[in-house]
């Protein structure tokens, strides 16, 4: 039974596989000792991911993914996790193009770095970011060298 549920709310036709997604997770929780009780994976459009990034973080531009996780985090328990990904699906095949990759690559990238927010990586400032960068590229190499 898979962790994770996919919602595709935009006019894009896209797919992604469900193996690559179901490799990220496990890798993720091995990797840190925690499961995902359920994750929901919503693909919406630019004006619906400015319309939550005003709502709920007052900031009005197109971001790639808003991540709103449900865990207790006062009790600084992140072994058991959910929460909801918001990825801008449009944002997302613009940034595989200009970095000539698939839209799968760059949307597991996208889901890895929101799967890590959960975990309370931050990227707020150069450092945290850098270490989030890390983890990422650490995560998808695992991901990408073992067979799906």
């Amino acid at each position: 039974m898979s962790v994770y549920h996919l919602y595709n709310t935009t006019s894009h036709n896209f797919t992604p596989s469900t193996e690559l997604l179901n490799k990220a997770f496990s890798v993720i929780m091995h990797r840190f000792n925690c499961t995902f009780e359920e994750v929901e994976i919503v693909l919406v459009n630019e004006q619906e991911i400015v319309r939550i990034n005003h709502e709920h973080l007052g900031k009005n531009y197109v971001t790639d993914i808003i991540t709103f996780y449900y865990h207790d985090t006062e009790l600084n328990d992140v072994s058991t996790l959910e929460g909801t990904l918001y990825i801008c699906l449009p944002r997302v095949i613009e940034q595989a193009q200009d970095l000539s990759i698939r839209t799968e690559q760059e949307f597991l990238r996208i889901v890895v770095h929101g799967l890590l927010h959960l975990l309370d990586f931050k990227d707020d400032t150069k450092a945290h970011k850098e270490n989030m960068t890390n983890e990422e590229d650490a995560i998808l190499d695992l991901v990408n060298q073992s067979p799906v």
